[in-house]
């Protein structure tokens, strides 16, 4: 019973690391869903300005828009993608949970019917002292 309660500890573990794994990249395409936001808003906010200076610029930085905006696509499909995929591994982990909290439970039954038949045993070990 032992052997088994450490192989499900080490595999509840394992299974905790892969969820916080999952959690970081989630949140590493987050930001950069955020930057990629943040870059098309100065690009908005650079076309938007008077000047004949920026009408020099307009084509490469409506470009440069155009690329960001199909990016920000791709990491919204990527995020949603990683959404799916950190939730599976939250399911992985509540399996490895319960199946921890079943072994100890079974581990605790199974110390305490040792400890009621020592106790048993000493009773029987009383009785047939106090008898002879």
């Amino acid at each position: 019973m032992q052997n088994r309660r450490k192989k499900i500890a080490r595999i509840l573990e394992v299974r905790r690391q892969m969820h916080r794994i999952e959690e970081w990249k989630l949140a590493h395409i987050a930001r950069r869903g955020v930057a990629l936001g943040e870059e098309q808003v100065a690009l908005v906010e650079a076309l938007n300005q008077p000047g004949d200076f920026q009408a020099l610029f307009a084509d490469s930085l409506a470009r440069r828009l155009n690329r960001l905006s199909l990016e920000a696509a791709h990491v919204a499909s990527e995020e949603a993608a990683q959404s799916q995929r950190l939730m599976a591994e939250a399911r992985y982990l509540k399996t490895a949970e319960r199946l921890s909290e079943k072994v100890e439970k079974q581990a605790r039954r199974e110390s305490e019917k040792l400890e009621f038949r020592a106790i048993l045993e000493t009773l029987n070990s009383a009785d047939d002292a106090s008898s002879a």
